[in-house]
């Protein structure tokens, strides 16, 4: 009997305006993004806490927090993931 493990989850810690940027590869068919406290949106819309998202395979995009967040990342090593302070939502309000 075989037992196929999936990727391992990533957790990324936010500090108050950050945003944590996110590439799936384009044959990932099951990434999902989680956030485990804190707040976070996503294109503006709110992310609801442990509730795991399906990130569709080529999607690149970020999830914006204003007070920190905690976000774990389930995807092949491959995905492109990481914190930045240069984003422009402070400028939009």
């Amino acid at each position: 009997m075989s037992i196929t493990q999936g990727p391992a989850p990533r957790e990324f810690d936010l500090p108050a305006e950050h945003e944590f940027r996110f590439e799936v590869p384009t044959d990932c068919t099951d990434a999902t993004l989680t956030l485990t406290s804190g707040s976070a949106e996503v294109f503006g819309v709110e992310m609801a806490l442990n509730r795991a998202y399906a990130l569709p395979p080529a999607l690149n995009a970020a999830a914006f927090t204003w007070y920190g967040a905690r976000l774990t990342l389930v995807a092949p090593p491959q995905a492109l993931a990481y914190s930045a302070t240069d984003t422009p939502m402070p400028e939009y309000v």
